[in-house]
């Protein structure tokens, strides 16, 4: 059965939106605001929308390709680069048990035998989702010695770059062979949730589950239960389904030295950021000059867009 995700909990009247947006040609979103089939009907003029970032899970994509909108996102290099970074920094530190290691500096205390880390050679990375984020954390694990697990339903076979480096396997395979496992989906109704209870028991007492992605891919509830517990060792979270992550979550009471958490930020570089900026402002002008934008998410309405915008271009 397919899980939806929750409503949205941020968002303005659309009659305020509405006025606030005008006759807007082309919307930009920020990422607090979801953009609902409600908002789009009450923008007759607009053509597209367009976000800084990579995830579209802030707008309803559907009913944008309906009405003929483009969607666009702003994947630039520096970002995919910042995410694998971050991906793999999570995971080292939690397997040299960081936190563990630095407490005991801090106490004033002498690391014992059952204080020490594992070696990352030798390891099981599972990544779930081989686009182009789940890619780049492939690319840079090469030289590491580790093996590496991908699970992507869209992907009949291994892209050609990572041949020899990379496998190919169900999900349940996955989660049960390996010692990392990264979410890398994107977040859609079918991905929400998509590591819950059961996908945790499936994992190994010694594993970790690494979330740089959308933080609604993993049920935060089961989640908790399952480290609390011991079904498995521990988790990096960067990014969770409510954003900032309230006062009041559970995940805040876990162990710290078994579960790092940072508010969407890991990724965040400098260059990261001035890349999309970049990106999404060669979207924008493109759009604005009736030419598609370097990246299009709903690429089917492309035909009907074109006819639209000329049509538009002749009545101004």
């Amino acid at each position: 059965m397919i899980k939806a995700p929750p409503a949205p909990t941020i968002e303005y009247p659309v009659a305020e939106l509405a006025e606030l947006a005008g006759p807007a040609d082309i919307l930009v979103n920020d990422g607090r605001q979801y953009i609902s089939d409600a908002i789009l009907d009450s923008l007759p003029t607009l053509r597209a929308v367009c976000v800084p970032f990579i995830g579209v899970d802030k707008i309803d994509v559907a009913a944008a390709t309906a009405r003929n909108l483009i969607v666009a996102n702003s994947p630039s290099e520096p970002l995919l680069h910042a995410v694998a970074e971050a991906t793999i920094l999570l995971m080292l530190a939690l397997n040299k048990r960081l936190r563990h290691e630095e407490n005991l500096l801090l106490q004033g205390k002498v690391g014992m035998p059952e204080d020490r880390n594992d070696q990352f050679m030798g390891k099981t990375v599972g990544i779930v989702g081989l686009g182009r984020t789940g890619k780049q954390i492939a690319v840079r694990l090469q030289g590491w010695g580790v093996r590496i697990l991908a699970h992507d339903p869209y992907l009949p076979e291994v892209p050609e770059n990572l041949r020899g480096l990379v496998e190919l396997a169900d999900l349940e395979t996955l989660l049960r062979q390996s010692d990392f496992v990264a979410a890398q989906a994107v977040l859609t109704s079918e991905t929400y949730h998509m590591i819950g209870e059961r996908e945790l028991r499936l994992m190994k007492p010694t594993a970790y589950v690494v979330n740089t992605a959308r933080g609604a891919i993993i049920d935060e509830e089961a989640l908790v239960e399952a480290v609390n517990a011991g079904v498995i060792a521990g988790a990096g979270l960067d990014t969770f389904e409510t954003e900032p992550l309230p006062m009041s979550s559970r995940l805040r009471e876990l162990d710290p030295e078994r579960v790092i958490l940072t508010p969407h930020i890991l990724p965040h570089s400098q260059e990261a950021i001035a890349g999309n900026m970049a990106l999404l402002t060669r979207n924008v002008l493109n759009l604005a000059a009736g030419r598609l934008p370097e990246q299009l998410v709903n690429r089917e309405v492309i035909p009907n867009w074109e006819k639209r915008f000329a049509a538009m271009k002749m009545r101004s």
